[in-house]
């Protein structure tokens, strides 16, 4: 796609910062022939993924949230329509089962994903 080729250098600078960021340090500390670096980036990676595997689950999985396939469709509760199917509207379903919580602090922490609401709706507008 187009935006993948105009995009593809940047990604290749992010992507390349990663490397020398998070996996080259722990090789320079510990000796390129040894296992702890791995230990260490298994360690990192573990802790990362259980921050968001958290963030995630708090913030889809709340209280009076619906489940539901979204090819499903919505019964409307009218009598006088005949209990007549409607599809389910996408920014709908989108506002009903995300979560935004916290403020400030909250926003600092998980780099806006506490705004759920506007992070599904707007999934490309940054949050800074």
């Amino acid at each position: 796609t187009t935006y993948i080729r105009k995009n593809y250098w940047i990604a290749l600078v992010v992507h390349l910062y990663y490397r020398l960021s998070f996996v080259l340090p722990p090789f320079l500390h510990h000796g390129l022939l040894s296992w702890k670096p791995f230990v260490h980036i298994s360690v990192f990676a573990v802790s990362v993924s259980l921050y968001l595997g958290m963030l995630f689950t708090l913030s889809h999985n709340f209280e009076g949230v619906e489940e539901g396939d979204l090819s499903q469709l919505k019964t409307d509760g009218d009598n006088n329509t005949g209990n007549q199917r409607q599809p389910i509207c996408w920014y709908s379903r989108q506002v009903e089962t995300s979560s935004t919580y916290g403020g400030l602090i909250s926003g600092w922490v998980t780099g806006g994903l506490n705004f759920q609401i506007e992070h599904h709706l707007f999934p490309r507008m940054s949050s800074a």
